[in-house]
């Protein structure tokens, strides 16, 4: 190493021209290394696009359980069995899709009895409807046959005052003042038994306007009944509140259910 080492000291204390030829070789080496070393680069490409408009998506990669933002509970309105199940756990639903289906058997009969109930307490305040028409006719009548027994008591009275003046004067027999005095008395019962048969006649009419009224407050109780029932019979379909994924399922088909049941 020491000969080396004065070797090139005593070389590079001589010309110029011999210090440029022991320069010369490293910086030759080290121009051949650049040019290696950028000739390997990758070349650099431009690419052109029209401008246009999307979205950015940024992914976030993390570690941890995933809360929905909104959880809704959906249970039955009416107790029952479960007859089919139109979802499961992840599958996405659309605000009222059809998830589950409760047998409609029995809601449906009560519907249908619910029903024919209404359409018998309507048809009973049509018969009493047609029945308080016929109590105003007897009313209209009974007040017709009063006016005429009326009528006939006041001629009846007439004709026993002639009868009697008549009679005083010599002038009738007492024969006919007798007939005369029958007649009054008969026709005034017969005014009473008319004024009667009106009172009745009115009585009835009361009383058929009275059920009427009843039978037509039974009406809006089979009504809201049938009403009831038609609502019941809905329940039995449930349906997604919302749009969203199920996470849960409590139930499965042929198990029954109560009501408010989730």
């Amino acid at each position: 190493m020491n000969g080396i080492r004065d070797w090139v000291i005593e070389h590079w204390q001589r010309s110029m021209m011999q210090r440029a030829l022991l320069v010369a070789p490293p910086v030759a080496l080290l121009l051949l290394a650049g040019f290696l070393t950028y000739g390997t680069r990758p070349r650099v490409e431009y690419y052109t696009r029209a401008v246009d408009r999307g979205s950015i998506e940024q992914v976030v990669q993390a570690t941890g359980t995933i809360n929905a933002v909104t959880t809704v509970q959906v249970g039955s309105q009416v107790s029952g069995k479960i007859a089919a199940i139109n979802v499961d756990f992840n599958s996405r639903v659309k605000k009222g899709e059809v998830i589950a289906q409760i047998d409609p058997a029995t809601f449906r009969s009560r519907l249908v009895q619910a029903e024919a109930d209404l359409e018998n307490a309507q048809a009973n305040v049509k018969s009493l409807e047609a029945q308080i028409e016929t109590a105003r006719a007897d009313v209209l009548a009974s007040k017709a046959s009063v006016d005429r027994v009326r009528a006939q008591a006041k001629d009846a009275e007439l004709q026993l005052r002639r009868t009697k003046e008549l009679a005083q004067q010599g002038i009738m027999a007492q024969a006919q003042l007798d007939t005369a005095q029958a007649t009054y008395e008969s026709a005034a019962a017969d005014v009473g038994v008319a004024e009667a048969q009106l009172q009745q006649a009115q009585s009835r009419l009361k009383a058929t306007q009275a059920q009427a009224d009843q039978a037509r407050a039974q009406v809006a109780q089979r009504r809201a009944a049938a009403e009831s029932a038609r609502v019941d019979l809905g329940y039995t379909t449930i349906t997604a509140p919302i749009d969203g994924t199920v996470i849960a399922r409590n139930v499965d088909v042929g198990q029954t259910v109560a009501a408010s049941l989730p």
